[in-house]
Order: C-alpha cells, then sequence, then structure tokens
C-alpha cells in the first residue's frame, strides 16, 4: 500500500493480529517512510505502525477503553471480559458484556454464573488498598461446578 488514504482491509492481508475486517489510514511514504492506523470494524481494537527506510514496524495495539480498564486503585490494567462486584451484589460490565449472573449469598459471599472463569494470564482480582498500597480486605475464590464462589472479608 502506498497511496495515502483511507482503505478497507482484513487482518491477512497487512500480517495483522486477527482483528477481522478493518479501516486502515494510510500517509507518508516520502522517501521510504510512512504511517499506518488500523482501526477495527469487527473488533473493538486499534493498531499502529511505521515504515522507516522501507522496512516496516511491527503493528503496536493502542489502548483505549474497550481494552482496559482502571482497577479500584486507580491503575490502568489491560482488559478482557471485567466484572466489577459491589458490596450489593451489583456488577458492571466495563469492557465487554459477558452476560454472567451475580447472587450475593451471604454477606461478603458471591455466586457468579455464565462465565469462562478468570483470565489464565495476568491479573485475576484486584482488591482496594488504601494510599499506602496495604490490601483492604481478603478475597477467596473457589469453583463449585460451573459457578464462581467469590467471598471477601
Amino acid at each position: 500500500m502506498r497511496t495515502n488514504g483511507i482503505w478497507r482491509a482484513h487482518g491477512a492481508v497487512l500480517n495483522v493480529p486477527p482483528i477481522g475486517i478493518m479501516q486502515v489510514l494510510h500517509g507518508g511514504q516520502a522517501a521510504g517512510y510512512a504511517a499506518q492506523l488500523a482501526i477495527g470494524i469487527q473488533a473493538n481494537r486499534i493498531l499502529a505502525r511505521k515504515c522507516e527506510g522501507d522496512i516496516w514496524n511491527s503493528w503496536y495495539e493502542i489502548r483505549t477503553t474497550a481494552n482496559t480498564t482502571v482497577d479500584s486503585n486507580g491503575f490502568v490494567k489491560a482488559a478482557s471480559p471485567i466484572l466489577r462486584l459491589f458490596a450489593d451484589g451489583f456488577i458492571e460490565e466495563p469492557v465487554q458484556q459477558t452476560e454472567a449472573e451475580v447472587t450475593r449469598t451471604t454477606t461478603g459471599t458471591y455466586r457468579i454464573a455464565n462465565t469462562v472463569g478468570l483470565a489464565a494470564t495476568g491479573w485475576q482480582i484486584e482488591v482496594p488498598r488504601d494510599h499506602n498500597g496495604n490490601i483492604l480486605c481478603h478475597v477467596e475464590t473457589a469453583w463449585d461446578g460451573d459457578d464462581l464462589t467469590v467471598s471477601a472479608s
């Protein structure tokens, strides 16, 4: 792609991670220099890369509210489906709807159904901390069949 403009493409054509069909903004190419921004149509992802001396760099993903969240301590975290569980059993799904069902069984104990479980890598549970970094509560998890039980004390 050497013509400036906005192009519709599929991830396999541009050697990008599998985000399906996307719009690609291409600009530059003066003496082998250019930049591309790929915005997913089928997935909420945005990727970018640049070309220097006719050599393309690897694609990198731009962090947005579609792929990150801010945890209870104010830190930005990479996100897959996320459930924010509140003391009254209310849940918030800031990134992607999961259709999870939460039941408050007793004070501090919740049963979560219709989920695929906790992340296999990265962070799983983030608990509130005070301004000195001390953990404000203890959280335990256990599986009962397909349901996850979360207990906070």
